[in-house]
């Protein structure tokens, strides 16, 4: 038997498909499915608006360790107009950057690799000290590598986070700092 929040869900689901409300539809599912669900529909996109519900569905998650297979499709997809993901001053703030990027993770010793890196080292080390609420999540660390601007997908300064987005295997040269 379906519970009322999940026909509401499915409800919401339904109207923004009929609308063709793309937002809607991803904010009508959990944060968790939300890159499957964009998979769901991304042939119904241009490429424009397909790049601004990635960053969208990105920037508004808190569940990003979850469904990697679908980050790498939705990142790495050969459609035009990549440089949507950003807007035009991150644009301007990534082209202004020295190259190659030193960028800064923290993480968990259980989730070194990642496709979010900061420029900041003081913000890795908060990211690597708020392991998401799980006790069993291990110890923080801090890793920095170098990424050349080429290989960065997108760079959001969104609350001053000043993220790297980039493909996990696209860092070199990873040390590990202190936390």
């Amino acid at each position: 038997m379906e519970s009322n929040s999940e026909a509401y869900k499915k409800q919401e689901i339904e109207q923004a498909l009929g609308t063709q409300d793309w937002a809607r539809y991803l904010f009508a599912h959990d944060d968790a499915d939300r890159p499957n669900a964009l998979i769901e529909i991304e042939s119904r996109l241009d490429d424009a608006e397909y790049w601004k519900l990635v960053r969208l569905a990105w920037t508004q998650s808190d569940s990003l360790t979850i469904n990697n297979a679908a980050w790498r499709k939705l990142f790495l997809a050969s459609r035009s107009s990549r440089h949507e993901l950003m807007e035009e001053d991150e644009r301007q703030a990534l082209d202004e950057l020295e190259n190659p990027l030193l960028i800064h993770r923290g993480h968990t010793e259980f989730n070194p690799d990642g496709w979010s890196w900061t420029l900041s080292y003081s913000l890795a080390i908060k990211f690597a000290k708020t392991p998401g609420g799980w006790p069993e999540a291990g110890s923080p660390v801090v890793t920095q590598a170098r990424v050349d601007k080429e290989k960065v997908i997108a760079f959001f300064k969104k609350l001053g986070e000043f993220e790297i987005l980039i493909d996990p295997s696209d860092a070199r040269g990873h040390e590990s700092v202190s936390a």
